[in-house]
């Protein structure tokens, strides 16, 4: 299920950010529609960008606030690649 309608975009392309069904999330926890929710659960992440895992959203149509706005989020977890 995507964190959508926002959108992480970077100039060499665009990624969207997912979680997946299969994901446990822990007790009480709902699963994401906002960037700030991505804050309560272990993400998985990419060492070897210079963004050190500071996941910028762009908001587009349907975000619950005005299209263009971002927010930039610092994801966590225990899980890290350098790999793709």
């Amino acid at each position: 299920m995507p964190v959508a309608p926002m959108l992480q975009v970077r100039g060499d392309g665009c990624d969207a950010t997912v979680v997946s069904d299969l994901c446990s999330l822990p007790k009480g926890v709902k699963a994401p529609r906002v960037p700030k929710d991505l804050l309560q659960l272990n993400c998985i992440v990419y060492t070897e960008l210079a963004i050190q895992n500071a996941w910028t959203f762009t908001a587009g149509a349907g975000a619950p606030v005005d299209v263009g706005n971002t927010v930039t989020v610092r994801a966590q977890g225990n899980i890290e690649t350098n790999s793709s």
